[in-house]
Order: C-alpha cells, then sequence, then structure tokens
C-alpha cells in the first residue's frame, strides 16, 4: 500500500503505517514502526544592495544628496537604513526593489554613506549591505571682490587741503573694512557699511585704497 503527501509545512512528522486486515480471523492487524520525516524552512533568499548618491562629489556646501539604495531581487520586502560611516540617517521603504533617502543642508566635509537592507521576514530574505560611497562636500569659495577709490573735491586745489577718500566696494554685500594709505603710510581704516568706506583727511597729500581691505567679508 502507498500514501503520497503534499504541502507539508517546515518541521518534524512521525510517520506509521497501520495494516487493517478485511478478514480479522485470517489475518490479524499490525502496525510499523514510528520513522521521523522532518521537512526544512527553504534558504532565504540572498539579497544585495547597492547604493548611488547623487550628484556626484565633490559638490559645494550647504549640498543635498540624495541616497539611492537598489535591493535585489526586486521582489525583496523591507526597508534600508542609511548611514555615515556608524550614524544612522534613518530608514525608508523598499518600494519595488529601491529605497530613497534625501538630505538637505550638507555642511563641508567628507562623508561615508552605506546603506543596509533589513528584511520583513528573515525566512523569506537574508539581510545585504551596501559598499561604502564617499561623498566629498566642499566650502564654497570667497566672493570676488573689487575695490574703487575716488578722491573729492577733485585735483588740484589750494592747502590746506581737507580732502574725502571714499572707497566703493563690490558686490555690496561685503562686510569688512577699508584702509586708506598715502604711499605706504596708512591714513586710517574705516568700516563698510553698505559697501563703502569713507575716510576725510587733511594735513596729508595723496591717498589710496589699500589692496586686499576692505575686499573680504568679516
Amino acid at each position: 500500500a502507498s500514501q503520497g503527501a503534499s504541502g507539508l509545512f517546515a518541521g518534524s512528522c512521525s510517520c506509521t503505517a497501520k495494516f487493517i486486515p478485511a478478514n480479522g480471523p485470517h489475518f490479524a492487524a499490525s502496525t510499523s514502526s514510528a520513522v521521523t520525516f522532518v521537512v526544512n524552512a527553504p534558504a532565504a533568499a540572498i539579497t544585495t544592495t547597492a547604493l548611488i548618491v547623487t550628484p556626484a562629489s565633490p559638490v559645494v556646501a550647504p549640498a543635498s544628496p540624495t541616497l539611492t539604495a537598489t535591493v535585489t531581487p526586486a521582489g525583496a520586502v523591507g526597508t534600508v537604513e542609511f548611514f555615515n560611516g556608524a550614524t544612522s540617517l534613518g530608514a525608508s521603504p523598499v518600494t519595488g526593489g529601491v529605497a530613497i533617502k534625501m538630505l538637505s543642508g550638507v555642511v563641508a566635509g567628507s562623508y561615508s554613506y552605506t546603506a543596509k537592507f533589513i528584511p520583513a521576514n528573515v525566512a523569506n530574505f537574508a539581510a545585504s549591505a551596501s559598499s561604502v560611497v564617499t561623498f566629498v562636500v566642499n566650502a564654497p569659495a570667497a566672493a570676488i571682490t573689487t575695490t574703487a577709490l575716488v578722491v573729492t573735491p577733485a585735483s588740484p586745489v589750494v592747502a590746506p587741503a581737507s580732502p574725502t577718500l571714499t572707497a566703493p566696494v563690490t558686490p555690496a554685500g561685503a562686510v569688512g573694512a577699508g584702509e586708506f594709505l598715502t604711499g605706504t603710510d596708512s591714513l586710517g581704516a574705516g568700516p563698510v557699511p553698505g559697501a563703502v568706506a569713507t575716510r576725510r583727511q587733511g594735513g596729508r597729500c595723496g591717498g589710496r585704497a589699500h589692496p586686499g581691505t576692505g575686499r573680504r567679508p568679516a
């Protein structure tokens, strides 16, 4: 006699067979020894996680990179946790094999981003992690400035003179001071409110804006 079985779930089964005679007086009933039958759960599917960071670095601060993790196979269910080094940046669900994390306000520095897939059911899918992606954010370059010098009244004038030295600085947002000189001798410095430094001078002639001052934000 034989009997098939199907759809057995993971576990251990103790199977026996019992003979039931059709004619009791001629044949006695009997029972087999138990046979243990083990059904193992299927192995969790191996997954891979790849990480892409856009835009490509280096970029200028403040940066807003997007971290995109692709998990295969596409049917893997779970979340992806994103990291900078050992610091968690939060997790995003996997949808269609993809999880996305958008960052903002990233300051100048070098970052080591990774993505780790965390399966919803470890019996179905194995965890996996991406390789490290290095992302570099550079500090913004100092804005170029220009300094001009206007001396009033226009010369020549009659001594004793009290000329006014005015140094417009661009761009208008530049913050600092304008130093005035005659030759190599300093005549003093004036603040740059509204991108203009002014100095009223008496008793000495000549004057110019000192290169490199009044041009750099404080």
